[in-house]
């Protein structure tokens, strides 16, 4: 029905019944644009006609009614992709895991592997890495008590972390280990 005093379409409303039926095709291809998948298109559709429904009473008759299924659509298309955004953390992040060879691969270096190639690095790499990777100091701290800069910890740290790969890469390939770099 239509409220005659405002031009408010009321709940059971044949005329945005027959609108929403009308404008069906047009929503679904605007939500393929949208989101370029046809299954998250038809879910987008679907819920725009829920809302359109609930919201049945803020639609006046003789408007645009596609311009306000559009605006609906893309505010549902937005919402989603917001809540998607705020969902996303780095909490939530998966990473992904090495391939199974590299994790029997580095399955085999034991703590003493480890320790001696802590223990081979020079004192200045040693003491800076252990500091911040061991110890948890941060960069800031590292640099203050060995009187150097926050870029030369990084640099220091980047360095230590290069040499004691390539040290425990030598220790697996002088025990016949194959190691494919990456």
């Amino acid at each position: 029905m239509i409220d005659v005093d405002n031009g408010k379409a009321e709940s059971g409303s044949p005329a945005l019944d027959e609108l929403l039926v009308k404008a069906l095709p047009r929503l679904a291809s605007f939500a393929r644009r949208l989101t370029q998948e046809s299954a998250e298109a038809e879910d987008l559709v679907q819920e725009t006609c829920r809302r359109a429904i609930e919201a049945r009473a803020q639609f006046t008759v003789g408007t645009n009614a596609l311009g306000w299924l559009s605006c609906i659509l893309r505010n549902v298309f937005y919402d989603k992709r917001r809540r998607l955004c705020r969902e996303t953390s780095l909490g939530n992040f998966e990473i992904e895991s090495p391939a199974p060879e590299a994790m029997a691969l580095w399955r085999q270096v034991s703590d003493e592997d480890i320790w001696g190639a802590l223990s081979s690095l020079a004192d200045c790499y040693q003491t800076t890495f252990r500091r911040h990777a061991l110890e948890g100091q941060p960069y800031e701290q590292v640099a203050r008590e060995l009187s150097v800069s926050t870029s030369t910890v990084g640099v220091r740290i980047n360095r230590a972390r290069t040499k004691a790969r390539a040290f425990l890469k030598k220790q697996l390939r002088q025990r016949g280990c194959l190691f494919v770099d990456g």
